[in-house]
């Protein structure tokens, strides 16, 4: 996990198995720091993933490595062979 990234309310519900809305909700609630980003649909928050309470970070942590770990190649952290018998 980068800790110096920023990630979006999508991305931490997807983490915290919840609704974007509840992160927001909660991010409000709590007074996490954001920063806003305008784009095509609007103004987007995106919040510093060191800033945000620790069962988060560490929510956000397990999934990156849970996604890390799904792609891992077949042959796992051993050097495929493809030497013919």
């Amino acid at each position: 996990m980068s800790i110096d990234k920023n990630i979006e309310a999508a991305e931490v519900a997807v983490c915290l198995g919840c609704s974007a809305r509840m992160v927001r909700i909660r991010g409000t609630k709590e007074y996490w720091p954001y920063t806003e980003i305008r784009g095509n649909g609007g103004l987007r928050k995106e919040y510093p993933i060191s800033q945000l309470p620790a069962d988060v970070q560490q929510a956000i942590a397990k999934h990156e490595a849970a996604e890390a770990k799904q792609n891992l190649p077949a042959c796992g952290n051993a050097p495929c062979s493809s030497s013919a018998a």
